[in-house]
């Protein structure tokens, strides 16, 4: 694992030594692992919402079933869909 030196103010050590000292983390670098961990989640979570809202305002909307895409110019099956015709059928 790498090794990275920090600067820190006294009121923010102070709240890093409280959380270790609490018993919630066994050390600085534990803590600081999960604060990035958070972070990263919320920069993926703002990312994941600029592309929804990308793909809302992207155009008219295009019919989507569990089976594939279906739209007037394009047909996308998944390789695992079975005909309607035939689902559940015992005769196959």
């Amino acid at each position: 694992m790498a090794t990275m030196t920090i600067s820190l103010p006294e009121p923010m050590r102070e709240f890093i030594d409280a959380e270790v000292a609490s018993g919630d983390y066994g050390s600085a670098s534990e803590l600081f692992r999960e604060m990035v961990r958070e972070r990263q989640k919320h920069k993926n979570q703002e990312r994941l919402e600029t592309l929804l809202l990308e793909g809302l305002e992207s155009g008219e909307p295009i019919a989507f079933t569990t089976l594939g895409l279906v739209c007037s110019s394009c047909t996308l099956i998944s390789a695992a869909s079975v005909p309607m015709s035939t689902a559940g059928s015992a005769s196959g």
